[in-house]
């Protein structure tokens, strides 16, 4: 008898199927042991494990035997994902410089508008499109800054301001977009989460400092973060980020919304104090430097805060897991070096290219763990289970 129903990351309700199909579901990792399921007859949605469906002779047998492996077997494998990882690691931007199609480009925008899946692709994602947009940006910038140099003429300013605030950031955001593997996150979402989540970022962030005379570099760029966190950790919430490469990309599309604002704000501050060919220099250090900055920093927090949360729902208790708070301290640290203006060598940028090669650091390093995760499905990184908020 069909009476089984299970939930895939975004919300969607797939069955009905007997028992045996349920079964016969996990057996082949289509579903795990914490996708929620449900049945007519019961007053709400439980775990898989939590379930009778857990307690099948077959489901058993395969447990035991899992659990029968030597020691060293499993640490062989463990060796060996991580051997995998690391050469993927190190080949991770080998196809920019492969020929690829217009096809291939479509594919991936047709994947990702498609209904999200709950099952990870298997392969592993190597990005290559962000580098094609790249070159399409970059020319853009540079016809609009000649003809604004040539012409002296107001409307190519608009345009300039826009592709030299949004360039980088918004290359960002589809590189992560690339390295979402498994299309959990559909691109309408990555739309809603960039103005939505912008907008509520800045108000969150901006709100508590009503009076920067109070309120010096350093601890602004505390606050600045902890309103990025509350943006980050209610699509979390919301889209039930079970990935990493989710988190890393929610916190990215976050970041990148923040500090494209932030750079229109500066650059028109700018504009109207000492005129347009100063707005467009201020408008070219920005640009390069949002690779390093808030952009970033979302990313290791958002990707911080999946890796914790693992397939539960968050909850108060991953803010206070040591692993998340290690990570969302250092973007802390990073904004506050950042606005503290600190000279190195006498040279103002390469503090700020030292903060950004270290926050690529700390990004790879959550790639790294988030790549472990889909290689070993580990979706509850240490965390005792427990539901409610």
């Amino acid at each position: 008898m069909q009476e089984w129903y299970y939930l895939v990351d975004d919300g969607e309700q797939i069955g009905p199927f007997s028992e045996q199909e349920m079964v016969q579901l996990y057996s082949e990792e289509k579903i795990h042991s914490e996708t929620y399921v449900w049945k007519e007859e019961m007053t709400e949605w439980v775990y898989f494990r939590e379930s009778r469906l857990f307690k099948d002779p077959s489901i058993e047998k395969t447990n035991v035997n899992q659990d029968s492996q030597p020691e060293v077997t499993r640490m062989n494998r463990k060796k060996r994902n991580n051997s995998t990882i690391n050469t993927y690691l190190r080949a991770v931007y080998g196809e920019i410089f492969k020929k690829h199609s217009q096809e291939e480009g479509e594919r991936l925008f047709i994947a990702s508008m498609t209904t999200a899946s709950s099952n990870v692709n298997e392969d592993w994602p190597k990005p290559w499109l962000f580098s094609r947009v790249f070159l399409v940006l970059m020319i853009t910038y540079i016809v609009l800054f000649t003809s604004a140099n040539l012409f002296y003429h107001p409307n190519f300013l608009p345009g300039l301001m826009m592709v030299s605030a949004f360039t980088i950031p918004f290359l960002l955001i589809i590189f992560f977009w690339e390295m979402n593997a498994s299309h959990s996150i559909r691109l309408i979402e990555v739309i809603k989460i960039f103005f939505v989540g912008g907008v509520l970022s800045f108000l969150f962030s901006w709100l508590p400092i009503t009076d920067l005379r109070f309120f010096n570099a350093m601890t602004t760029g505390a606050f600045i973060e902890l309103g990025k966190l509350i943006a980050i950790a209610y699509f979390i919430y919301r889209l039930n980020a079970r990935f990493v490469v989710n988190g890393l990309l929610i916190g990215t599309v976050i970041g990148a919304a923040f500090s494209g604002f932030e750079n229109l704000g500066y650059a028109l501050n700018v504009f109207q104090a000492d005129g347009g060919e100063a707005m467009r220099d201020v408008l070219f250090h920005l640009s390069w430097m949002s690779v390093g900055s808030h952009t970033a920093w979302g990313a290791i927090t958002g990707g911080a805060l999946s890796l914790v949360k693992g397939n539960e729902r968050l909850t108060r208790r991953h803010f206070t897991n040591p692993v998340f708070l290690k990570y969302f301290s250092v973007t802390i640290a990073l904004h506050m070096m950042w606005n503290t203006s600190i000279f190195l060598f006498g040279h103002f940028f390469l503090s700020h290219i030292i903060l950004a090669i270290t926050a690529w650091i700390f990004i790879f390093m959550i790639i790294k763990e988030g790549l472990q995760q889909l290689s070993q499905r580990d979706f509850s990184y240490g965390m005792p289970k427990s539901k409610g908020m």
